[in-house]
This record gives C-alpha cells, structure tokens and sequence, in this order.
C-alpha cells in the first residue's frame, strides 16, 4: 500500500488548473498603490513644472494624511 502512488482528489485537480490558467497568487500590495515616494526621490519636473492646458487652472490641496494632490480644475466661464 505504501507503495502506490497518492490518487489525486478532485480538489488537488481543480487547483492545479487554476494554477495552470491563472499562475500563483499575487500577495501584498501592487508598488503603484502606495503613493508616497522613496526618500530622495523628487517628482518628475516636467509634470510639476508644466502649465495647465488651456481653460484649466491647477489645484492643490492636502488631505487629512497630509499628502498634497494636484488636480486640474476647469475655469469658470466669464459670466
């Protein structure tokens, strides 16, 4: 008996098709989720340098984790 080889289950089966199509899982968080940046590192000058495009002003903001965001704002039309 112990030298038979172990049957496999139908779970056994089933995973090792999710394997076969999927490949193993990806476990933690992705490195374009966490947006605070390395120590040293600066922004790329030519996104933070760069003048809104036309009918646009820029607008910063910092919110409650005090990270600044930069957003586009459309203009107000003159009334």
């Amino acid at each position: 008996m112990a030298d038979e080889p172990r049957r496999r289950r139908l779970g056994d089966r089933i995973t090792r098709v999710l394997l076969t199509f999927f490949g193993p899982a990806q476990l933690g968080r992705r490195p374009s989720s966490d947006s605070r940046r390395p120590e040293g590192s600066a922004p790329d000058a030519a996104l933070t340098d760069a003048p809104p495009p036309a009918g646009y002003r820029i607008r910063v903001y910092t919110d409650a984790s005090g990270t600044r965001h930069r957003t586009l704002v459309p203009e107000d039309p003159p009334a």
